[in-house]
């Protein structure tokens, strides 16, 4: 039977179960964080949480010095962009919704899902997704050219999900006014716990109540349990947010160690701001002496993303993806096969690229250990 469920690809554990070293989250490797999983330990599964999530509101409303009313708990990032996609659906009927070139699968799934038409244009769009730093590419926040001429009814959302795991110091959404948007905040990635889940919404600051409470109530009661409840408020934890800024700082020399490593290998890496980022794979060594690669032998005319996400030469045409298919995938299940794994970029319009978190030295070695038997296996 196929399983024709409209689902987004995504990294992490699979039918194969957990890999060893696994590559293919923007977890924090750095993690867990002890002192959230030591309120984890605690937390009382015997009971409903506050179906109002009052103590939970008020505490990220403290930590984020907003008005608690402008706080709305929801079962992860996934359920609150399934739920404003279906709010905007309700509110403008045939409505549309934008989206960056490259972005969070979630996004283009759950608009189609209730009806919202994909538009290029933000001043046509009643929903418009943002993300700082973005997704797949890990790179500060540029806005459309059109950004001034958006609808003033439009839902604007900025999913902040990488936002603690930046590891560079620059400005990621230097343009945007963060309170005449609504943020999208999930932080068990960054505290190395994805498994964990639990989110919260920031509604814009000047947002009527009725509308912040429509959006409210479209969510399911109890969104969230008890371990996501104490995942979020140990999220406000000063004990918390001062490991996180040890974790970054570890998190940022094994970057530099990570691709240092890679790059020795051949593998080209587009600039992130993140514990994670895509990089090109050497393909030429690989693929490029083959008699039906576009151009003939030994022509490296491959798709190619270029540092500010965009492309650098050919486009990826249906005979260069062909080639490059059958290859991509005993590659991947050979890595797979060896507990490395590693994010597919083709469902972000990426071919021959992948992502990967920044991971621990360990992880890395045997990466690189994996990648060079793979390909000598390949090349034979």
């Amino acid at each position: 039977m196929t399983d024709t469920m409209m689902v987004a690809a995504h990294g992490g554990t699979d039918a194969m179960g957990a890999a060893q070293w696994d590559f293919s989250t923007n977890s924090n490797a750095a993690g867990p964080c002890p002192y959230t999983l030591e309120a984890l330990q605690v937390a009382d599964a015997t009971r409903y949480p506050d179906p109002t999530y009052q103590r939970l509101r008020e505490q990220l409303a403290e930590f984020h010095d907003v008005d608690v009313l402008r706080i709305v708990i929801g079962a992860s990032a996934s359920e609150l962009i399934a739920r404003l996609a279906a709010w905007t659906a309700l509110r403008h009927p045939r409505g549309t919704s934008w989206m960056p070139q490259f972005h969070y699968g979630d996004y283009a799934v759950a608009s189609t899902k209730v009806g919202l038409k994909r538009t290029d244009r933000v001043d046509e769009a009643d929903l418009i997704w943002l993300c700082a730093p973005s997704s797949p590419l890990g790179q500060a926040l540029t806005l459309p050219e059109d950004w001034d001429l958006r609808k003033p009814g439009a839902t604007a959302v900025l999913d902040c999900a990488y936002a603690p795991l930046q590891l560079s110091f620059k400005p990621i959404a230097p343009e945007l006014d963060r309170d005449a948007v609504w943020q999208l905040w999930t932080p068990n990635k960054a505290l190395g716990l994805c498994g964990i889940r639990g989110a919260y919404a920031i509604a814009p600051q000047h947002a009527d109540r009725s509308p912040i409470a429509e959006f409210a109530q479209l969510g399911p009661s109890w969104p969230t349990g008890a371990h996501g409840v104490a995942l979020l408020e140990s999220w406000c934890s000063p004990m918390t947010q001062r490991w996180m800024n040890e974790a970054r700082h570890t998190l940022r020399g094994w970057k530099l160690q990570q691709m240092a490593r890679l790059q020795m290998l051949g593998w080209e890496g587009i600039p992130s701001e993140t514990n994670f980022g895509v990089m090109r794979l050497p393909w030429p060594l690989l693929l490029f002496d083959h008699p039906d690669m576009p151009g003939g032998r030994g022509e490296p005319a491959q798709p190619r993303c270029d540092a500010r996400g965009g492309w650098d030469g050919m486009q990826a045409d249906a005979s260069a993806l062909r080639v490059l298919s059958p290859y991509w995938h005993s590659l991947t299940q050979a890595l797979r096969a060896r507990g490395v794994k590693l994010r597919d970029c083709c469902s972000f319009g990426l071919p021959g690229h992948v992502r990967l978190c920044v991971h621990t030295p360990e992880a890395q070695q045997a990466l690189v250990h994996a990648w060079t038997e793979v390909t000598q296996e390949l090349k034979a």
